[in-house]
């Protein structure tokens, strides 16, 4: 699968969280993704659109994220469930690290040993996100086609 066949496939499955994702449909889609968000802020440097409390986020850029967390989301749950892993531990690192910000407000330490907690987990998802899929079906079903059409269809 390509760069281009990845994005197509992942915004045609935009809210899609069942599944399977390949490799590369993942991680080209991350890529697309991190693109994207170089030109949103490129585009908010040279534009002025940065929000007026600062930072480094503008309108492009908040506007990239709104239309493409939902698809990222997606194709995160698909990939950890092509490692036959819950899709839910995405859904789990985002609450965790909204629960550790707050405790880092009131109980630096507390929050500290979150932050800590959560950096193990997230290198845990991370290798699981590299890691290659099941080769046949699993709980979460077939194998994605990504398979060459070259190799499947003989001439």
């Amino acid at each position: 699968m390509g760069f281009v066949e990845a994005v197509k496939t992942v915004l045609s499955k935009y809210a899609v969280f069942s599944g399977r994702a390949t490799r590369p449909e993942y991680w080209y889609f991350v890529l697309f993704y991190m693109m994207c968000n170089f030109v949103c802020s490129v585009l908010d440097n040279i534009l002025g659109t940065h929000f007026p409390s600062g930072g480094n986020t503008g309108y492009f850029s908040t506007a990239l994220a709104i239309v493409l967390t939902v698809p990222y989301l997606a194709v995160a749950f698909r990939r950890l469930h092509d490692t036959e892993h819950s899709g839910w531990w995405v859904g789990g690192i985002t609450l965790a690290l909204c629960v550790a910000s707050i405790a880092l407000i009131y109980s630096r330490p507390l929050g500290a040993i979150l932050f800590v907690a959560l950096g193990v987990v997230v290198i845990m998802q991370l290798v699981w996100l590299c890691s290659a899929g099941t080769p046949g079906p699993n709980q979460y079903g077939p194998p994605p086609t990504a398979i060459i059409p070259a190799l499947s269809d003989p001439e």
